[in-house]
C-alpha cells in the first residue's frame, strides 16, 4: 500500500489487498482506497474502506467452486456457507480455503 493524500486532517491509502483463497477462486489483488480521518493528538476518529471488485463479485468467483462443492462435498459446503451464507471466522477461512484447495486439486 501508499499513502495517496494526508492533508493532517485525513490520511488516504490505497493498495491491493489478496488472500490464498482469493488467490485460489481466481480474484488476484483487489484495489482498495482506505480513508482515515485523524484528531489532534493523532488518534484516529473514523475510517473507511472500498475494495474494487472490478469486473466479478465475489458470488461469482465464488460460483465454479460452490458448483463443485455442491456435488462433491456438501456436507462440508452446508457447514461453511450455511442457507448460501458467508460465516466470516478464522476456523471458517481455514476451511474455506481447504476446500478451495481440494476443487483446484480436482482439476474442475
Amino acid at each position: 500500500w501508499e499513502v495517496a493524500s494526508d492533508d493532517g486532517v485525513a490520511v488516504m491509502i490505497e493498495g491491493a489487498e489478496g488472500n490464498e483463497f482469493l488467490d485460489l477462486i481466481g480474484v488476484n489483488g483487489l484495489p482498495f482506497r482506505s480513508m482515515f480521518e485523524v484528531a489532534s493528538g493523532g488518534l484516529i476518529t473514523r475510517q473507511v474502506h472500498e475494495v474494487s471488485w472490478g469486473d466479478v463479485t465475489l458470488a461469482e468467483a465464488m460460483e465454479p467452486l460452490i458448483t463443485w462443492a455442491q456435488e462433491h462435498e456438501p456436507r462440508e459446503l452446508g457447514a461453511i456457507y450455511p442457507n448460501g451464507q458467508m460465516v466470516y471466522s478464522r476456523p471458517m477461512a481455514v476451511r474455506w480455503v481447504q476446500l478451495a484447495r481440494s476443487w483446484r486439486d480436482s482439476g474442475s
